[in-house]
């Protein structure tokens, strides 16, 4: 399978990342942070790390702006390795670093974060992408839902096709019989005859937050659903929604794996009991007559 990159995971939620913390970044920023506060911060001005600091520093500080040196004080014409790091880091992270106020680990991290672009969703605008990444890692989808979105998103789920363009598998066909399209991500989950019959089944379950001309291909890949709607039933309906995906994935893996062919129907009841889950989990967190009012009836 192939690696994700790892920008795109330590990058936060709403930018396309999965949040995990950076610690590599996060040490060399306090060690970069540390050594200039050092050299430019006032009250360590009569300390032996600041001379010292200054002394083997003193061509990033000049070269970089930081800090404006006599000539005629004592200066290294060479910066020592275990001090490199420093220069790399400043030139490798584009941030304002002249501008920066305060030195610290924190300040740094947050220049740049908001440096950081929001990761590319096709031909999608930025805006638009920034919403496609909020709604992959909602805190309405449990973890499983939320991993399988970023996953779709990213069209990084290992279908055929994302397996054979990598030379780890045979061929890109659909395994379903009759079937003779490639699997791809949107093959596999809007446009293959198996998942278009789920999707009718599933048609009436799906009209009681939004209408059915509302649940098009952008909605069930990312979440876009057209025309206004209120947060609850949206919210349901992408619920609803990653469920019939996970069915439907599950229903492919057990093709693949254990050659167990599902019915339209039987991947209907499995996406039913993972709607089940949510149902339950409202009904703990809102209430048991809250959740009635907000789903209704959840029985097949």
């Amino acid at each position: 399978m192939d690696r994700v990159r790892r920008d795109t995971m330590y990058k936060p939620l709403e930018k396309g990342g999965r949040n995990v913390p950076n610690a590599s970044l996060i040490l060399l920023a306090t060690f970069v942070s540390s050594c200039i506060k050092l050299c430019v911060d006032p009250q360590y001005a009569n300390t032996k790390c600041h001379y010292i600091l200054r002394f083997y520093l003193s061509p990033v500080l000049r070269r970089m702006g930081l800090a404006s040196l006599p000539r005629n004080a004592p200066s290294s014409w060479t910066v020592p390795y275990h001090l490199s790091f420093v220069e790399k880091f400043l030139k490798e992270n584009t941030f304002d670093h002249k501008a920066m106020k305060q030195w610290s680990a924190r300040n740094v991290l947050e220049a740049l974060r908001e440096k950081e672009t929001v990761e590319d969703v096709g031909c999608f605008p930025e805006q638009t992408a920034r919403v496609i990444w909020q709604n992959a890692s909602s805190p309405e989808l449990s973890n499983k839902h939320q991993d399988l979105a970023w996953l779709v998103v990213r069209r990084a789920l290992p279908v055929r096709f994302f397996m054979h363009t990598r030379r780890l598998c045979t061929n890109a066909r659909c395994p379903r019989s009759g079937c003779g399209g490639n699997e791809t991500v949107t093959h596999l989950l809007v446009e293959c005859a198996f998942a278009k019959k789920v999707w009718r089944e599933m048609q009436w379950y799906l009209s009681r937050f939004i209408p059915n001309r509302s649940v098009t291909q952008d909605s069930v890949l990312y979440g876009l659903f057209p025309g206004t709607h209120t947060e609850t039933n949206i919210n349901c309906c992408w619920k609803v929604i990653n469920s019939v995906k996970d069915a439907l994935w599950s229903a492919r893996n057990l093709l693949i794996f254990q050659c167990k062919e599902l019915s339209s129907t039987e991947c209907c009841r499995l996406a039913h009991s993972k709607v089940q889950d949510y149902v339950l989990r409202d009904a703990l967190k809102l209430g048991a007559a809250a959740a009635k009012a907000q789903w209704g009836k959840t029985t097949v």
